[in-house]
This record gives structure tokens, sequence and C-alpha cells, in this order.
């Protein structure tokens, strides 16, 4: 068992077979740092495995990486009833602190490669400022103990060059893989106004949908009374179908 570990460059971190790194589920184990949560820098809780300002790094192995996250879950349903009755739905995500269970922030030629990861608090894999990342051939199943809010996949943020191949994910929010189970979108692309960033040279190839509403799924404007504080009026937003409505600054 262990709180949060930083990986440095040039090092190597092999979970062998038959290995199970259990994650702390204590939060004071998981120290606060400057980092990037839904498109706002902030101060956030480390993640479970951490490769920051690093380069030449990599996970690997045939081992389980199991972040027991459900402490995390329970914390954010608690507080979702709370702020629900006080019109405040938009900002349980930034208030609820939870713990992702890999982070690769400002780095580069990183490798995360045939794990099997579980139960993640929030988001499993984020990559963030990074550029030269490969993803290929993980495991995610983020539902064996219950059913996690924001339990992302991958998640791929403001970095570049980026390969992600032969993954295997469940979770209960947004996958980024190849194979899915009981999802709506095939391919989605979500943003909000606020958020901004530019979007371009992304590629679906060779991909395999069963069972969805939605091949594509582009919403620039996703769900405003999540994302914004504020919202006066109404304006419908079209594009391949009805997909939000969109909100004023003011």
């Amino acid at each position: 068992m262990t709180g949060a570990l930083f990986l440095k460059s040039n090092v190597h971190l092999v979970i062998g077979k038959d290995v199970t790194l259990l994650g702390s589920q204590l939060l004071q184990d998981y120290p606060e740092i400057d980092t990037r949560v839904a498109g706002i820098e902030m101060r956030w809780p480390a993640a479970l495995i951490n490769i920051i300002d690093a380069r030449n790094a990599s996970v690997s192995g045939e081992g389980v990486i199991d972040a027991r996250g459900k402490f995390n879950w329970d914390l954010y349903w608690n507080m979702l009833k709370k702020y629900d009755s006080l019109g405040l739905r938009w900002i349980v995500d930034y208030d609820v602190k939870r713990v992702r269970t890999i982070l690769v922030q400002n780095a580069d030629h990183i490798l995360i490669q045939g794990i099997k990861l579980k139960n993640a608090g929030f988001w499993t894999v984020q990559l963030l400022y990074s550029k030269y990342v490969t993803v290929k051939g993980i495991t995610i199943r983020n539902n064996e103990d219950g059913s996690g809010p924001s339990t992302d996949g991958i998640d791929v943020d403001s970095s570049s060059w980026i390969l992600i191949e032969d993954c295997d994910i469940d979770c209960n929010d947004d996958n980024f893989c190849l194979k899915a189970r009981h999802t709506d979108n095939g391919l989605r692309i979500k943003s909000a106004t606020t958020r901004g960033g530019t979007i371009v040279d992304i590629y679906f190839e060779n991909s395999e949908l069963d069972s969805i509403n939605n091949v594509f799924q582009f919403n620039l404007n996703w769900y405003p009374a999540y994302s914004y504080s504020h919202c006066h009026r109404v304006i419908p937003m079209i594009a391949f179908r009805l997909i939000g409505k969109r909100c004023s600054g003011k």
C-alpha cells in the first residue's frame, strides 16, 4: 500500500506479474500540487503515480494498480446532495478534490504500458502539458467496487504527439479507448466555451463500434448547468443533432 509516488527522469517503474499496488485511502497521503483540472489551474491532490517535470520515464508490467478510490466517490456523492439543493451542481467537481491514478505533467518521452488499473478515485490517466507520450496495452476497470463518478479512462489535456493503442477500458465516464462497453457515444469531443483551446490533427482509424446511439458527437458547449456558474439566456446549438444549450457569460 502506498500514497503518492513521484517518478524522476530516467526511472522505469515495473509492476510485475502477480503484484498489486494498493492506493492509500487517506487523502493526506496525496499532497496537493500545482496542476490543472477540468480547464482550471489549481492546487489539487497528487495522483497515485506522478511523472512531473521529467523525461524518459515509464510505468509498465503485468501487475495491477488498485487505486481503491471508493473513498473519493463517497465524498462526491455526499457533497452532490448538498450542492444540488443550493443550485451549485457545477462546482462539485472542483470542491471535491479526488485522486487521479496516473498523472503525466510537463513531461516528455514517457511510456505507460501493459498494466491493469482499477477503481480510480477520479481520472485514471491524465496526460497534461506533455509530449511524446505512449499509452499502450493497458487495461482499466473502474467499476469493480461500484459506480465511481468522473472516473475517466485516459484524458489528454494540452498535449501533443500522443499515441494511445491496444487499450481496453471500462469506466463510468469518458473512455478514451479502442474498445468500450455500454457507451452512448462512439467518437466524442466535448468542451465548454469557458475552456478555450484548439483541437487539431485528430485521427480515428480502424474503429469498430457496436450498440451505440451516436457514432460521432462533437459538442463544444457541453452541459451548461454543470459547466458555468450563471445561465441567463438559452440559444439552441445544432451540430449533427441538437447537442446542448448556450449560455451567456454575463
